[in-house]
């Protein structure tokens, strides 16, 4: 593994354990056993690994977003998708856990995730329209409806990570709760057509 990558490991370990306000570029360089002109050569503030490793997220969760995307926009790959961000998610949790830190003290943190924010409601804004005229959907939402509910969304997958009460449970049993946990969010906003494919779906924690 090239110097990189290995920097970014072992600060991505040391900011989920410690909380990234708490390690230092020189702590990273102590877990690996490397001078700190070694680790600053490659990123020279904290806020540059803090970003790299937030783009690899970005990266990650892609692949994602293209295949539900690339598809006819239908209701099961939208319920089924936690399923898959909540690995990626895991994989970076001190983003979502020190969210309000890296946003107050990193601006340009702060101005990536909302232009990335921007994005997501843009993309998901259309699919949601097409699920409702599928009859997924109630009849009744309107644009703000679906903006609110796209906001909601992401404080909740965000705060789920932040006050995770479920951390002491098997890995397995904590997706299960995070698959939920986001899946009910939708839940009222669904037709009776489309409660009926959720509620299909939840027998099988929305897996299958």
């Amino acid at each position: 593994m090239k110097t990189k990558e290995l920097i970014k490991s072992a600060g991505l370990k040391l900011f989920n354990t410690q909380g990234v306000m708490q390690v230092t570029l020189r702590d990273v360089a102590k877990a690996l056993n490397k001078s700190y002109g070694n680790i600053t050569y490659h990123f020279p503030k904290k806020e540059d690994l803090i970003i790299a490793l937030y783009f690899d997220m970005v990266k990650s969760l892609q692949p994602i977003s293209k295949s539900i995307f690339e598809q006819a926009p239908n209701l099961i790959s939208l319920l089924k998708a936690p399923a898959t961000t909540f690995d990626i998610s895991s994989k970076y949790v001190f983003l979502f856990k020190d969210y309000v830190a890296l946003i107050r003290n990193y601006a340009i943190i702060a101005q990536t995730a909302k232009e990335s924010n921007r994005q997501r409601k843009e993309s998901f804004l259309e699919y949601l329209l097409i699920l409702q005229e599928k009859g997924y959907l109630q009849a009744s939402l309107n644009k703000d409806d679906l903006d609110y509910l796209m906001e909601l969304s992401g404080a909740m997958r965000t705060f789920f990570f932040l006050q995770n009460k479920s951390e002491h449970l098997p890995l397995k049993e904590q997706k299960s709760t995070y698959i939920n946990y986001v899946n009910k969010l939708l839940f009222p906003y669904l037709s009776e057509k489309g409660q009926k494919i959720y509620r299909d779906l939840e027998a099988n924690n929305f897996c299958n």
